[in-house]
């Protein structure tokens, strides 16, 4: 399988037997007391051909254009030697992270350098791109939301776990609200929370958040303890010539975390 970075209610007829329900304040239905959630969209209904006449990065940026990322950029003359230009200060890419051409791996990284300190860092989103087979994040005929959460935020933890290979996981959650957008929050325990909020710029009185996650998510334990987490949009960008989907996962705010994301996802 091919993972690309770059610098990111239907219910079925059996599902009408069994009782149904909805969490208040949320369009999500509830059935047998377990969210069902609206199938993930394909945004582009024209398959992307790979074009060997551009450089792999900006391959990789007009894949995701339907997710409405990966605009404003061009190659140089050679496309084969490019790196990506800038055109917009929007622009959430940039030519640091390019030509990490490894394992099948293209690599984009976003905003400026994480050299240039926290405040740099904190600003820093990067989107991934990841190209992967149909029969992972289908089910019925249609693309699973709870499937595709449930494999990015898999691959999400091991990257991270390279580098920190002590994390205090809990799971990927769903916040309930009044509209269902498809993201996840991952939750993290453990000392390192305070870490994460002190990068994130909240003061000492605030380095720890205790809730109930039933609360706050659907699928959520109805426990209460300490807990942080990081946030993740996805999308289905469209599908490449040779089937796969073009699966995309955006962080949502700057993370102390961020960075062993970009270095190790494969």
């Amino acid at each position: 399988m091919k993972s690309l970075k770059l610098l990111s209610c239907v219910l079925m007829a059996s599902t009408l037997l069994s009782g149904c329900g909805s969490t208040p304040g949320s369009d999500v239905p509830i059935v047998n007391n377990m969210p069902v959630y609206p199938p993930m969209p394909v945004l582009s209904d024209k398959p992307y051909v790979w074009d060997d006449s551009i450089s792999e990065a900006l391959n990789v940026a007009r894949m995701a254009q339907p997710s409405g990322i990966g605009y404003g950029i061009s190659d140089e003359v050679d496309g084969k030697t490019a790196r990506l230009d800038r055109e917009s200060s929007l622009m959430r890419l940039l030519d640091g992270g390019l030509g990490l051409v490894t394992s099948g791996v293209v690599g984009v990284v976003q905003s400026e350098s994480l050299s240039q300190g926290v405040n740099r860092q904190v600003e820093w989103k990067p989107t991934i791109v990841d190209l992967v087979d149909k029969s992972v994040i289908t089910e019925n005929g249609q693309i699973s939301f709870s499937k595709t959460r449930n494999y990015l935020a898999s691959k999400i933890r091991a990257a991270i776990e390279v580098d920190r290979p002590n994390m205090e996981w809990g799971d990927a959650l769903t916040l309930k609200r009044r509209n269902f957008k498809p993201d996840f929050s991952q939750i993290i325990k453990g000392n390192i929370c305070k870490e994460i909020r002190y990068f994130e710029g909240f003061d000492e009185s605030r380095l720890t958040f205790t809730g109930n996650y039933s609360e706050a998510y659907h699928e959520g334990k109805n426990i209460e303890e300490s807990y942080c987490s990081f946030k993740v949009e996805i999308s289905v960008a469209g599908e490449m010539d040779s089937g796969q989907y073009i699966l995309i996962a955006e962080t949502k705010f700057g993370h102390l975390l961020n960075s062993h994301i970009i270095n190790n996802y494969d």
